[in-house]
């Protein structure tokens, strides 16, 4: 991983590793630190817009009556499944847009040359 690190001149986080948790927990942390605040926009306004395109009857919806109070309700799975995918898109794919430099020390300190790790070069 060092040979693809690269010198900038600043960095936005640090992060230093740790060898004993699983890599996919940082992976999952870092994504739900960066990409969750998107994501969640993402699905809001994609379920106001499937919402709202539905009211002018763009898209089916289902209708129902209550239970107890014999009311007819209108439901659709439109905004939840197309919000999620919207979601899952940018939780999947975000990391494409994202510009945060991170200082990763097992990355961008060399782990094989015992002087320069010694260093923090």
């Amino acid at each position: 991983l060092y040979d693809r690190s690269a010198p900038v001149r600043t960095f936005d986080r640090f992060m230093s590793h740790c060898w004993s948790s699983p890599g996919w927990h940082k992976f999952c942390a870092l994504a739900s630190d960066h990409l969750g605040p998107p994501a969640f926009v993402a699905a809001s306004v994609v379920a106001v817009a499937i919402h709202f395109a539905q009211n002018f009857h763009a898209l089916p919806t289902v209708a129902t009556y209550g239970v107890f109070t014999g009311n007819r309700y209108v439901i659709s799975v439109w905004e939840l499944c197309l919000g999620e995918a919207a979601a899952l898109c940018v939780a999947l794919a975000g990391h494409k847009l994202c510009t945060t430099q991170y200082f990763l020390d097992c990355v961008c300190i060399n782990q094989t040359d015992r002087d320069m790790k010694k260093a923090g070069v």
